[in-house]
């Protein structure tokens, strides 16, 4: 029984410590013994428990998955989450190890990211040691809402005709579940094709990267105006607030006969392209309108050989103010000598066979190809030159699927052909030009193209030389020897190599050829990397003594680097630096090297450093927008380098070189563009950005400011705005007020808002821009009917106080027209003419008093009391007016009487609105004839009674003609006023022959009393 032996024990069916405190045995034949030991294990059971950082969440967030796992017995070997989604499918996410809790407990934890469908998501969380142990936890994904936009359909509508409404509608911020769409007609003027169970349409179900697309058909079937209703409902599911998950839109239509016929906006090539090779397709786009809607359009092309072809349109998209885009895809097949134009136009009609045609547009075709060569400009023997060709048409696109023909002319002028473009250079190859002509052709076009190449047999060796402070020995001093090689290229040499090194194979000093201690040694493989050269070679024996060593390089394939020497220097006695001679190099400075002992020197000659910044250091990006930096390399060491470049960064996108080349000496620039998505968050990031070659790397950092979009910003403006807005609205709804065109122009603010969101997460800048111009003219909309509605309200709710103001307003501007103005005149003339009825009768008294003392004479007293006399009873019959106008206004009579008709109010306004027009209207006319004598002379020309023509100073005009620029104004401005002129002659008659009759009368009462003035002179006489 002796050996190893073991037994399992299972039966751990309690916990606790359990003892071990005695073995048996039992051997061959039956006999038992048994020995002490003393031994325990302890039994435990392993604990898990399990949380999740949120229980709902919408579909971009992470879940928080964490397990504190205690009480093992054994290693955690992993704990794993199986994620069983809504779809279906299982995901494995491994929950990594963190920090170690109190009482021996461990933390596994990871962020959960693939949310793809809304809804219940199960997680089976397993913890694996010796034993499992498992726990179950859930969350849900939020649903989404609905987006409407419409595809095809419009406003308008031509009456008795069929159309279509096709909507597409997308899950916005999650899926949607049982998704019906209901459309609504409420008019007389549109009718559905379908009965009503058609217009109810339903999915199962549509995730956010899904769409659906819906469409009805409606008849017009009276002229008038109507609205359309789209109602989008998720009928089972409710979001986290306790609704369903709904959106409507409402579009105002109007159905009306169409006389009118359609519009084309524009016609246009795609990319504005004037030229195409042949057999290739000309995309041509129109954008066609219509007052209802735009039914189809053609384009018709005219080939160079004259044929003619007409080419039916796909409509492409139909726009929110009713322009339909139409796309016509036109094949050119054809080529004529010094002909190439092929000349198009669109016609477009609607459904009521109304047409219109474009002007003609046209392009042009060629048969040339632009050819590139691909091939380096130099090659050593035994390498492949692989020739690729880049073929362009005239767009500076790529061509694929052509047929090609390369040839290779060499130095001795003979020709290979490459079939599969490829051509080995041998090692028997002569070294000099080689040339490569291609031809390519596809469908009639045709292209070609030649390029020069070199074949060398010479390589590039390179002896790695010490850093700075080891660049010199010290005496007799072994040394490896290491090398790099390199094609004439500067590429990393693969194939083997051949050398022959001559050196001190010696402490002893002694070079050459010239006595046996000289070693010559031949191996191979020596790359890229490094050869050690092995057995050693040895330093000067002397201080600052100049050394050097001789090699050669070459491979099978007759490449080689040509016999060279490279020379070092000895430390000097003192330790310090020495210069070395003409033809060697040192990197300067220090001893280096123990008589006796191997050391192992990296040779290096030349120098490969550089020179790296950033420009500027410190850049500011819009969200959305994107910007640059410019990297700076200035090469300062011996060598070319080509940089690898690498970015890190958390803010943008970064796109520029892999690598970079600079040259010994040189310096360049690269150019880095950073692109800023519309989803990050605002703030300073710094940007790490790495160049490195084989031996050394260099990183330097920019700060990047990411401020936030100003459309965003204008659309949180917005936002706020629609909500107080929307407050508005509801308080008018509240208090009675039929608010239906306020809620749809809201509908209209609120899907243009999701649709600027829904370009935010889809970084679509110009979608972004658009919406939010959109929002802001949409906006304007709302307020002005707000502002409209408060108006009227204001109007109803004061109408009372407004009638009651207007009323007195009407009633006191009659009384002061009608009554105090013409009052106050007619006392005001009325007391000027009491004054001059006082003057004229004083006057009159003088005369007489005059006379009477014989100051005067009887003639000249005769006339001086005719005109007094004549005055007195004038302004005596004026004070008699207006009495009688008083006593009437004062009676409520108002200035009805003929005599006070000059003190109503539109008499004392005389120069009223039409004395203006007349006024302005006269001054345009004089101007306008200045202008015309300063530019030309004009000769009015006059048509007389016989018809003949005559000039100005014509006696018997009656018709005047203008001609000129302005004929017809001139014309009706002569014609009225002459009519005014006439009218105005015909008045003043009248009025001079009512004068006629009062002198008359007046020239009767003078007679009278001039003769009772003669009696009474002759009684004074008699007397």
């Amino acid at each position: 029984i002796s050996g190893q032996w073991s037994y399992v024990f299972n039966d751990t069916e309690f916990l606790g410590v359990y003892n071990v405190s005695k073995l048996y045995r039992r051997d061959a034949d039956g006999d038992v013994g048994s020995f002490d030991v003393f031994d325990e294990f302890d039994t435990k059971i392993l604990e898990m428990n399990t949380t999740l950082d949120k229980k709902t969440a919408n579909m971009t967030d992470a879940i928080f998955i964490q397990a504190e796992v205690g009480n093992n017995a054994s290693a955690i070997e992993n704990v794993t989450a199986y994620i069983l989604k809504p779809d279906g499918y299982l995901d494995v996410v491994e929950l990594h190890d963190g920090k170690i809790g109190d009482f021996g407990t461990y933390y596994y934890a990871n962020n959960y990211t693939n949310t793809t469908r809304s809804g219940e998501y199960i997680i089976n969380i397993t913890v694996y040691a010796q034993n499992t142990v498992t726990e179950n936890q859930s969350f849900t994904i939020n649903y989404g809402w609905p987006f409407i936009q419409l595809i095809e359909g419009g406003i308008n509508y031509e009456n008795n005709t069929n159309n279509t409404r096709k909507y597409q509608i997308s899950a916005i911020g999650g899926d949607l579940a049982n998704v019906t769409a209901m459309m609504y007609v409420n008019s007389s003027v549109l009718e559905f094709n379908n009965d009503t169970a058609e217009k109810n349409k339903s999915i199962i179900y549509m995730g956010t990267t899904d769409g659906w697309i819906v469409e009805w058909n409606i008849t017009t079937i009276n002229i008038g105006l109507s609205y359309v209703n789209l109602t989008i409902k998720n009928n089972t599911v409710l979001n986290p607030n306790g609704y369903y998950n709904e959106r409507n839109t409402t579009v105002n239509v109007s159905a009306d006969s169409d006389i009118e016929d359609p519009i084309i906006e524009n016609l246009w090539i795609e990319n504005n392209y004037t030229i195409y090779n042949l057999n290739e397709t000309a995309i041509i786009y129109a954008n066609i309108s219509d007052n209802f809607n735009v039914k189809s359009a053609f384009l018709n092309i005219t080939h160079p050989t004259g044929f003619s072809e007409n080419i039916d349109g796909e409509r492409v998209i139909t726009y929110d103010n009713g322009i339909a885009k139409f796309k016509f895809e036109a094949e050119n097949i054809t080529i004529l000598t010094n002909i190439t134009l092929y000349d198009f136009y669109t016609n477009a009609s609607d459904y009521s066979e109304n047409t219109n045609i474009s002007s003609v547009m046209s392009f042009n075709t060629t048969n040339v190809y632009d050819v590139s060569i691909n091939i380096y400009d130099v090659y050593n023997r035994g390498e492949i030159v692989n020739v690729t060709l880049d073929v362009l048409n005239v767009n500076n696109l790529s061509v694929a699927g052509f047929s090609e023909t390369i040839n290779l002319n060499d130095t001795q002028g003979n020709t290979t052909f490459l079939g599969d473009g490829t051509y080995y250079v041998t090692p028997s190859n002569l070294t000099g030009v080689y040339t490569i002509n291609s031809n390519v052709s596809k469908y009639g076009n045709s292209g070609n193209s030649s390029m020069n190449f070199n074949i060398t047999d010479e390589l590039i060796a390179t002896v790695f030389t010490p850093p700075a402070g080891y660049a010199l020995f010290t005496p007799k001093a072994p040394m490896t020897v290491k090398f790099r090689v390199s094609n004439k290229r500067g590429d990393a040499y693969a194939d083997n190599a051949n050398y022959t090194v001559k050196c001190y194979t010696t402490d002893t000093g002694v070079w050459g050829s010239k006595n046996d201690s000289i070693g010559e040694y031949t191996g191979a493989n020596i790359t890229w990397n490094q050869y050690d050269l092995n057995p050693v070679c040895y330093a000067a024996t002397t201080f600052s003594t100049q050394f050097s060593i001789e090699y050669n390089l070459s491979d099978d394939v007759n490449n080689n680097t040509g016999i060279d020497t490279h020379f070092w220097i000895t430390k000097s006695d003192s330790g310090g630096s020495s210069e070395p001679p003409s033809g060697g190099s040192s990197s300067g400075g220090g001893g280096f090297g123990v008589p006796g002992q191997n050391t192992t020197i990296i040779i290096e000659g030349n120098s490969t450093d550089y020179n790296f910044l950033l420009k500027p250091d410190i850049i500011t990006i819009m969200k959305g927008d994107v910007g640059s930096i410019t990297g700076v390399v200035d090469n300062i060491g011996d060598f070319d380098v080509n940089l690898s470049i690498a970015i890190e960064g958390d803010c943008c996108s970064f796109e520029t070189n892999d690598y970079f080349y600079v040259k010994t000496k040189d310096k360049d620039n690269f150019p880095i563009s950073l692109s800023t998505n519309l989803t990050v968050t605002p703030a300073e990031y710094s940007v790490s950005v790495m160049t490195k070659t084989l031996d050394r790397k260099k990183i330097e950092t920019v700060v990047v400011v990411i401020e936030e979009n100003e459309y965003i910003e204008d659309l949180n403006e917005i936002k706020t705005r629609a909500s107080e807005l929307k407050l508005i609205i509801s308080q008018y709804k509240n208090s009675g007020v039929n608010v239906e065109i306020l809620e749809r122009q809201y509908d209209i603010i609120e899907a243009s808002i999701l649709k600027a969101q829904k370009a935010i997460v889809d970084n679509d800048v110009d979608g972004l821009r658009a919406e939010v111009n959109s929002l802001k003219v949409e906006k304007l909309k709302l307020e002005a009917e707000i502002t409209g509605l408060r108006t009227i309200l204001w109007l109803n709710e004061n109408k009372e106080n407004i009638i009651i103001g207007l009323v007195s307003f009407v009633f006191l501007f009659f009384f002061t027209t009608k009554f105090i103005l013409p009052y106050a005149w007619m006392k005001t003339d009325l007391r000027h003419l009491r004054k001059r009825e006082k003057e004229l009768t004083e006057i009159r008294k003088s005369t007489e008093i005059q006379y009477f003392k014989r100051q005067i004479d009887e003639a000249t007293f005769n006339k001086m009391m005719a005109d007094k006399h004549s005055a007195l009873i004038e302004v005596r019959t004026k004070i008699g007016d207006i009495d009688i106008a008083l006593s009437l206004l004062m009676r409520g009579k108002s200035t009805s009487h003929e005599g006070s008709k000059k003190y109503s109010v539109s008499s004392k306004f005389k120069f009223g609105f039409s004395r203006i027009i007349d006024f302005v209207r006269r001054k345009l006319h004089l101007k306008v004839v200045k202008k015309e004598e300063v530019v030309k002379p004009r000769q009015d020309m006059f048509v007389v009674n016989n018809g003949f023509n005559a000039t100005n100073n014509s006696k018997n005009i009656q018709t005047k003609t203008y001609s000129g620029p302005f004929a017809s104004i001139r014309q009706k401005y002569h014609d009225w006023a002459k009519k005014k002129k006439e009218s105005k002659i015909d008045e003043e008659i009248q009025v001079l022959e009512k004068k006629e009759k009062k002198l008359e009368k007046k020239e009767e009462t003078i007679k009278s009393e001039i003769s009772d003035l003669e009696k009474e002179k002759q009684d004074v006489e008699n007397s």
